[in-house]
């Protein structure tokens, strides 16, 4: 197994409600998303992705957030865009471009602040 370990970053703004008390105001963060992915195998020139494909892929799609209003994404839809959903939501939205008998999306971390980084990953079975 080979695993692939790429950083992005993307702004995006939200608001979150933490109780019946308290919604926070309207703010923004400049995200730092650290992807892993495994590979099973290599090609002939043992290669097990081009890392400028992946990358590529990975900003690609890592715009659907980028400059945007968390709270009204449709992934939002039904949650509260805190720290963890929105790293469960962004884990399920790579994992379902970046899946596929080769590859495996196996966790992301978003790292929220300098000092506080949220991990997200499923269970292997």
């Amino acid at each position: 197994m080979y695993e692939l370990i790429e950083t992005l970053e993307f702004n995006a703004s939200h608001k979150v409600t933490l109780s019946a008390e308290y919604e926070s105001k309207l703010h923004t963060h400049l995200w730092f998303v650290r992807v892993y992915i495994t590979f099973r195998n290599v090609d002939e020139f043992g290669v097990s992705v081009p890392f400028n494909e992946m990358h590529d892929k990975l900003k690609s799609l890592i715009k659907h957030f980028d400059k945007k209003y968390l709270n009204e994404l449709p992934e939002f839809a039904d949650l509260d865009p805190t720290a963890e959903t929105t790293a469960k939501v962004i884990y399920e939205y790579l994992k379902s471009h970046i899946n596929n008998e080769n590859n495996t999306l196996r966790r992301i971390e978003l790292r929220v602040t300098d000092s506080r980084v949220i991990c997200y990953y499923e269970e292997e079975k």
